[in-house]
């Protein structure tokens, strides 16, 4: 899982490449960036430009494709980080946990 600033594809793609994780398995979230990178004022790319430029599967994007940001500031607050911070591990529980522990010890 990787976020949807451009930088952190970068830095994940070589190894995500070396690993032979498909599109499918790398997945970039868009509840998944830097406190203060986003709100009502800030533009940033939408999901369907991250999927044409970069080889992963967008999840947890709003619907309009644009990052999961649900706060009304111009810039994202902290207690709106924290949330976006529960949030995200809620997804992220339910959605890999399970599948890794079912893969089991390695």
């Amino acid at each position: 899982v990787v976020s949807p600033m451009r930088r952190a594809i970068f830095t994940a793609l070589p190894a995500a490449e070396k690993l032979g994780i498909p599109r499918e398995r790398f997945v970039c979230s868009g509840g998944l960036y830097e406190y203060g990178c986003c709100g009502q004022d800030e533009t940033r790319s939408l999901n369907t430009d991250i999927e044409k430029e970069f080889p992963v599967s967008t999840q947890g994007f709003n619907e309009d494709g644009t990052w999961n940001y649900v706060g009304n500031n111009e810039k994202e607050t902290e207690a709106e980080c924290r949330a976006r911070g529960v949030r995200f591990t809620t997804w992220l529980t339910k959605s890999f946990l399970p599948e890794v522990a079912a893969a089991g010890p390695r």
